[in-house]
């Protein structure tokens, strides 16, 4: 379970404040989302129903979009993506939005080391694998980041639900 920290302040004495750890609520996905107000939200300002008269959902038939979307679940499932997404549940968001930003800086972090001679600059057939790399990182980094929002709003929202 992750905790997160808070300021306790104790009554007895003059004016103290002590930073204690607090563990925090485990998050259960349906819920946390119904709590988020996503589902109500999306009734109320009609957004599927306008999207079906401006034929967004045809659209996307058209270009096949459902069926890619079905023809990934196997992987999906075979990758095991959403027992590790629930796994994250369990994890501070600040943890993954850090380790995120890290993956998303490291290639333009190694670019100015290289710049200023600090760390060897790729030739040759090695250029193609600093940018193969530099590619992977961000966009792992924006899966990560995106991920990362995700399940601190989930938290937040699992926090709110008393």
């Amino acid at each position: 379970m992750a905790d997160r920290k808070v300021y306790a302040f104790d009554d007895t004495t003059v004016f103290e404040a002590r930073e204690t750890s607090v563990t925090r609520k485990p998050v259960y996905l349906l819920s946390a989302i119904e709590g988020t107000g996503v589902a109500s939200y999306t009734a109320e300002a009609g957004l599927l129903s306008g999207a079906e008269q401006a034929g967004v959902f045809s659209t996307l038939e058209g270009l096949g979009a459902f069926s890619l979307i079905e023809s990934t679940l196997p992987l999906v499932e075979k990758l095991g993506l959403l027992s590790k997404f629930e796994a994250l549940l369990d994890v501070e968001a600040g943890l993954l939005f850090s380790l995120a930003n890290f993956l998303i800086a490291l290639g333009p972090i190694i670019f100015v080391l290289q710049i200023c001679d600090l760390f060897p600059a790729a030739s040759g057939a090695g250029v193609p694998l600093e940018v193969a790399f530099d590619v992977v990182t961000l966009g792992a980094g924006a899966v990560l980041f995106g991920t990362a929002f995700a399940i601190s709003k989930l938290q937040l929202a699992a926090d709110e639900i008393e």
